[in-house]
């Protein structure tokens, strides 16, 4: 992917307390956030990551929406990033299924971040 990184054992945080995520989906909605991160981004920083195409996944039977990587496709998914501590990343990882990988992305202004894709 953008940034060549995957999952466990990566950390580039913010600061010593938060890493930086990436979301495009459910977990742009306040009431989403409060169930599974158990609390609400107020004025979450606007992204946008670059080479990256909408995908639908199905899990147990219901539609989600999902993002694969499409190197030079020049598909913009904008998203927000949600600044979020080591516990709140173990339970976003819980909430979005082994149908979900988390990987590293550049975003549009070069920083990284987390961020949740379709598996292979």
């Amino acid at each position: 992917y953008c940034c060549g990184e995957r999952g466990n054992g990566v950390s580039f945080s913010i600061d010593d307390l938060r890493d930086p995520l990436f979301v495009y989906g459910s977990l742009r909605d306040g009431n989403t956030q409060k169930a599974v991160i158990k609390r609400e981004f107020i004025n979450p920083r606007r992204a946008m990551i670059k080479d990256f195409i909408k995908s639908p996944i199905d899990i147990d039977g219901v539609e989600h929406q999902s993002i694969e990587y499409m190197q030079d496709s020049g598909g913009i998914i904008e998203g927000f990033v949600l600044e979020v501590t080591l516990d709140e990343l173990r339970r976003i990882d819980e909430y979005e299924t082994n149908a979900y990988e988390r990987v590293v992305v550049c975003l549009t202004n070069s920083r990284k971040a987390w961020v949740y894709i379709k598996r292979d």
